[in-house]
């Protein structure tokens, strides 16, 4: 009888769980010299030429950009051509993407959208790795949740990369 009055909140935490984006990230090298916020970058994102990654690449590529500068981690990203200080590839890994129709129809059991990617930082005047972790984002899966898109998953990505680069 007990275990019956807890079924309540078990079903609460798992509702509430289901309702916000995550991310998290591994690391496979560790960021092994300090940025100076004065420095530049060339920032490259790659992704198989599936409709939905490149989709997730615009946005990605974007929002990297507008981050990198607005959040004060370098000076200026200029183009993949022009002389920079660091050199940055984002390769997109995978993407789940859940249409709003299944996530209506499906709800929670539809499953939350997902982006996984692999950075690589590297000095471009030694060619020396600076930074490589990977980071998974996942949108919140409850159909309710403004959180439950593509856009959630690719800002908590976008967020992790940010922190990790600090």
């Amino acid at each position: 009888m007990t275990a019956f009055r807890f079924l309540p909140v078990l079903l609460l935490a798992a509702a509430v769980s289901a309702c916000s984006a995550d991310a998290t990230i591994s690391s496979q090298q560790p960021k092994t010299q300090a940025i100076s916020n004065k420095s530049s970058i060339t920032l490259q994102v790659t992704s198989t030429p599936d409709d939905d990654s490149q989709e997730v690449v615009k946005r990605l590529r974007s929002e990297l950009y507008g981050h990198l500068l607005s959040d004060g981690v370098f000076g200026q990203v200029v183009d993949a051509n022009a002389p920079a200080d660091y050199t940055m590839t984002v390769a997109v890994d995978q993407v789940r993407k859940v249409s709003q129709t299944a996530r209506i129809l499906l709800g929670v059991i539809a499953g939350d959208n997902e982006l996984t990617v692999h950075v690589d930082l590297k000095n471009a005047t030694t060619h020396a790795n600076v930074a490589q972790f990977d980071v998974k984002g996942e949108s919140a899966s409850h159909p309710m949740s403004s959180e439950n898109d593509m856009d959630s998953a690719i800002d908590k990505v976008v967020e992790q990369i940010i922190t990790a680069l600090r």
